[in-house]
């Protein structure tokens, strides 16, 4: 029995062709503004490494001019979780329960109270930049001392509840610059891939330049998934280099990559789907089989090593997501965050090996054409069988056919067709694959033998 490839193929296409989709990167730097407010908490949260700095700035008016000495009361805290997911949800996050924060109220699991500060007073009219200020703090809230998932929460109030417009600016940043501590990673990653889709393009320009009087289609496709891996990847590191100098994200570059990782994985979708058909054929097993049949040694070992190439492929994303979900997904506190780059950058890893094998059995080669589409099932025999039988039916015109009945005629379709389907399965039930290569041609009439037997039925009919 064949195990069915087609389901091998559909597995590749959702598991590794589809790699889990990226969510934007952490800034470095955030700005808010609110007016006319007599109280307002600021939050951000971030996964930062040992000895990254904060920095905090507040520009502060009053809401009426009238109010030109207004004072406000500027105050924050900073809570620390070994937990990834616990500060993911800052957004959502009321005034009222960041107030509880703030005052020390315990409501995270996990999360504890790293540093609090106690509340000073400054005048509501001029620039404070808060990080001159904790300069001189035993224990300043600029400099941390551990790895961990940080929120940093800022209070401002005024003094006598009047309204105001403040602005507060903060930043977080490492030692390497503004990314994430989970983000991080991902800039030497795509800097790495990026150059690994450079030499693919080259080398496959190279190649393809060599044997341009005879690529194939196939071959055009996978340039253009090359191509479109490596800019894909250029955009990922430039959007996360710019977001380490500046701590911006550029949302438009950002979308631009995920766009063309969707063209590159459109690409690939029918880069797998036409190697699986086989140009046309539209069962890969039964491509297989009837290549074995019409002893097409080239292309049968083309398609061995592409099979394994998918054994393989759905093997390592069946392991790898059974890990993630038992080790990531289903844990309620995810201690090891950072490596959570490594289930994004393992799709990335996954698909740039598929692609390496799809290169390297596709190559352009002198031989280029021996794996461009003909019909296995030879059509050709069958219009020499109708030109070669017209003749011979002619000119033994009035003679009668014994054996058969009146008005019945055999039907050569329906022959051809049952007699292609008994030879596969003769095929399949017989003789093994591993002793087929070598077996078949002996079991098999030559040309001229199977030519000779035609003749003589004609000239016996």
């Amino acid at each position: 029995m064949v195990f069915p490839l087609e389901s091998l193929c559909a597995c590749l296409l959702v598991l590794a062709i589809v790699p889990s989709s990226s969510a934007f990167p952490d800034q470095g730097k955030w700005s808010f503004k609110v007016e006319n407010v007599p109280k307002h908490l600021f939050a951000v949260q971030k996964s930062l490494y040992r000895a990254s700095t904060v920095s905090i700035k507040i520009t502060c008016d009053p809401s009426n001019p009238a109010s030109a000495n207004m004072n406000v009361l500027v105050g924050w805290t900073l809570l620390k979780s070994p937990c990834f997911q616990e500060f993911l949800d800052i957004e959502t996050l009321t005034q009222d329960t960041l107030s509880k924060l703030y005052t020390g109220l315990k409501i995270f699991d996990y999360g504890d109270v790293y540093y609090k500060s106690s509340e000073e007073l400054h005048p509501c009219f001029h620039v404070l930049d808060l990080s001159k200020i904790l300069a001189s703090d035993p224990r300043p809230l600029a400099v941390l001392d551990k790895d961990g998932i940080y929120m940093l929460i800022v209070s401002i109030s005024s003094e006598d509840e009047k309204n105001f417009t403040v602005q507060v600016d903060m930043s977080l940043k490492g030692t390497y610059g503004y990314l994430s501590a989970v983000d991080w990673p991902f800039l030497p990653f795509y800097g790495v891939m990026c150059g690994v889709y450079v030499l693919y393009a080259v080398g496959w320009l190279l190649v393809s330049a060599l044997q341009w009087r005879d690529l194939l289609r196939i071959q055009f496709w996978i340039g253009g998934v090359i191509s479109l891996g490596m800019l894909e990847k250029a955009v990922y590191y430039a959007e996360y280099q710019s977001i380490n100098y500046t701590g911006y994200s550029v949302q438009g570059a950002v979308l631009f990559a995920e766009v063309l990782s969707c063209l590159k994985r459109s690409l690939a979708r029918l880069l797998v789907i036409i190697v699986s058909l086989g140009f046309g054929i539209v069962n890969l097993s039964q491509t297989t089989r009837t290549l074995r049949l019409r002893r097409n040694v080239v292309k049968l070992s083309l398609y061995r090593h592409f099979t394994n190439t998918l054994i393989f492929a759905v093997l390592a994303s069946i392991v790898f997501m059974v890990w993630v979900t038992f080790d990531h997904r289903t844990v309620e506190c995810l201690t090891d965050w950072k490596e959570l780059w490594f289930d994004e950058g393992y799709w990335q890893l996954l698909f740039s090996v598929v692609l390496l094998v799809i290169m390297f059995l596709w190559r352009p080669t002198n031989n280029n054409q021996r794996y461009a589409f003909t019909p296995l099932l030879d059509a050709a025999d069958d219009e020499f069988d109708e030109d070669f039988q017209q003749p011979a039916n002619d000119a033994f015109e009035g003679m009668k056919m014994r054996g058969g009945k009146p008005g019945s005629l055999p039907s050569k379709d329906k022959q051809d067709n049952n007699s292609a389907e008994d030879d596969l399965k003769w095929v399949e039930e017989t003789i093994p694959s591993s002793l087929s290569d070598t077996a078949l041609p002996s079991l098999m009439d030559s040309d001229e033998e199977i030519m000779t037997v035609r003749f003589e039925r004609n000239k016996m009919e």
